[in-house]
């Protein structure tokens, strides 16, 4: 019997492609957290502001049904984006009733690619079900290239507690930007969700953590130990850390202590046990070339241990599970938990 070269060309696609998804599944082990009792943490405390300093325009186009309205508003401290402002996308749905909303966060100055289509996933599948802001994430909460060229030690330590507070002022205008969805008559104020994918999977927990108003999150590719992931990390990590060890004599050890202390209530390792693990889907890269093993386990259990799938590739690899070539598996399990737990 002969066999068509398509065929085995078809047939190897779609093993290639299979193996884009392989994963570990740990189901969730925490128990479920019915009434949420954890008092507010003071380091994300503000005064909350009217809400009308969030401004709308219309984009004046529709996607799958939904108006779309561009949003800005100031930011709380200053952010590193432009105009120093928080900006981004609103979609309404249109329909009649109150409906879930879910906050789309981006990987901050690498790539909006995971939100963007995050968003249009839940766009064409919720077929008007829920709303979403997508928030804008042009350049990075780290300022690497301003560290890295730090002149001195007090210099280098001004600069990360600099980062550390964009950290910080990223979860807090989320949370200002809850407080407008809620006053938006399209949005179940019960029903608010949250997205976040590596360094705003971090953000996003820190939200969770400190915003019982947030009763569903999938975490993307994060970690905890804030400290162990720069001291690794490669990339504009590792050409930050090998400058500051060469120019201002830090050993590796120290600069992993002094970022940690400059981080210290920033992690999600601080706030154990303030959500309901029945409420999160968190995934990370099984070989993480960025975040360390430990780093990851320490995420998660400071989490309750809620569903973990671990894929089988590095960092980067490992998003591929979000587009055609991973089936677009991790987009539809996103979905699926949020329309699950909202």
């Amino acid at each position: 019997m002969s066999v068509r070269p398509a065929a085995v060309a078809a047939a190897l696609l779609s093993i290639g492609l299979a193996a884009c998804v392989s994963h570990v599944r740990y189901p969730p082990e925490g128990r479920f957290l019915k009434v949420y009792r954890a008092p507010a943490l003071e380091m994300f405390a503000y005064a909350p502001g009217t809400t009308d300093e969030v401004e709308l325009h219309d984009a004046r186009r529709q996607e799958h049904g939904y108006a779309i309205w561009r949003f800005s508003m100031p930011g709380s401290f200053e952010t590193g984006q432009p105009g120093n402002r928080l900006t981004g996308t609103y979609y309404d749905s249109g329909l009649p009733g109150r409906k879930p909303l879910v906050i789309v966060l981006p990987v901050w100055g690498v790539s909006e690619y995971p939100s963007t289509m995050m968003t249009r996933a839940i766009l064409r599948r919720s077929g008007g079900r829920m709303n979403v802001l997508r928030v804008d994430g042009r350049n990075r909460l780290m300022a690497w290239k301003d560290i890295e060229h730090s002149a001195t030690a007090d210099e280098f330590i001004s600069r990360v507690s600099n980062s550390a507070k964009r950290l910080k002022h990223a979860v807090i205008d989320v949370r200002r930007l809850i407080d407008w969805a809620q006053t938006r008559g399209e949005v179940d104020n019960g029903r608010i969700g949250l997205v976040g994918f590596s360094v705003s999977a971090v953000s996003g927990t820190l939200v969770m953590q400190s915003d019982s108003r947030v009763k569903s999150g999938a975490l993307i590719m994060g970690g905890a130990m804030i400290g162990k992931i720069v001291s690794e990390c490669p990339g504009n990590e590792q050409s930050t850390r090998e400058a500051v060890v060469r120019n201002l004599g830090f050993g590796v050890a120290e600069y992993e202590r002094t970022v940690t202390a400059l981080f210290e209530g920033l992690d999600p390792i601080d706030y154990p046990n303030r959500v309901n693990p029945g409420s999160i889907l968190i995934t990370d890269a099984g070989k993480d070339d960025c975040i360390p093993g430990a780093a990851r386990d320490a995420w998660w259990e400071a989490l309750g241990r809620p569903e973990r799938l671990s894929f089988n590739y590095d960092h980067r690899r490992s998003f591929l599970s979000m587009t055609p070539l991973g089936f677009n598996f991790l987009r539809r399990r996103i979905y699926e938990h949020l329309e699950e737990t909202l």
